[in-house]
This record gives structure tokens, C-alpha cells and sequence, in this order.
């Protein structure tokens, strides 16, 4: 089995749990931070009205945080709103431009919207960004 950093959650019930204590525990962009990727957990699992009050709180508390905007621009694409989901992408590449995940989550929207040039075009920014590239595997 991989080895595991101390204190490293198990199982996605206790990730869930150590992210729900964050959004009580914490404050500012870690709070935000911290329910952005609970609402990505709760979207996964269909519970789109809890990820989607989780996203607005996180959004009202850490606007321009990347983490946030990501999640954000998820929840519209998972409603087939495409064109808000890249807007969204725009701003949280702007906040965060070196992060690779963030190109290859735009280039699916762009795919959605039918643009393939532009969808290659991010697939090759993700693979020259500076920080992230691990996550594009």
C-alpha cells in the first residue's frame, strides 16, 4: 500500500469529516478552501443543494481563491452551464496561473463547447505550468 503522510485521512468519510471540521474550525481563504473541496465530495455524491450552498458561502468568504472558483466552475458545468463554468475558469487561472489543474479543467468546458483548438491549446499550458503537473495524470 502507498505510504500515507501522518495524519493523512483513510477514506473519503474521514477526508469528509477533517474538511467539515475546517469549515467550522477555520476562517478566511483555509475555511473557504475547506468547503470548496467538501461541496466537490457532496457534488460526486449527488448532494448538489448542500455543494452548492457550501460553494456560496465559500465564494461570499474568499472570492478570488482559486481552489473556490474551481469548485465553483464545476458545479456550473455539472448543470451544463457551460459558458459560466469558463468564465468562472478565467478568474481562478487570472488568481492562479501557474496551478496545471486549472488549464485541464478549462479545456474540458472548452471541449463542451465545442472549441478543440482551444481545448488543446489549455491541455498544453497545464502541461508547461509550473505546479500541479502531478495532479494531470
Amino acid at each position: 500500500s502507498p505510504s500515507r503522510a501522518p495524519g493523512a485521512p483513510k477514506t473519503s468519510k474521514e477526508a469528509e469529516s477533517m474538511l467539515r471540521t475546517l469549515t467550522v474550525s477555520e476562517n478566511g481563504p483555509l475555511k473557504a478552501q475547506a468547503m470548496a473541496e467538501l461541496s466537490d465530495i457532496l457534488a460526486a455524491r449527488g448532494e448538489m443543494k448542500e455543494a452548492a450552498s457550501l460553494v456560496d458561502a465559500a465564494l461570499n468568504l474568499a472570492p478570488d481563491n482559486s481552489v473556490v472558483l474551481s469548485a465553483h466552475a464545476r458545479l456550473l458545468a455539472q448543470s451544463l452551464e457551460f459558458e459560466a463554468a469558463d468564465k468562472v475558469l478565467l478568474q481562478a487561472i487570472e488568481a492562479d496561473p501557474d496551478w496545471a489543474p486549472l488549464y485541464r479543467q478549462r479545456a474540458q468546458v472548452q471541449e463542451k463547447l465545442g472549441d478543440e483548438a482551444e481545448a488543446m491549446s489549455l491541455r498544453t499550458k497545464a502541461g508547461g505550468a509550473a505546479m500541479g503537473r502531478i495532479f494531470l495524470r
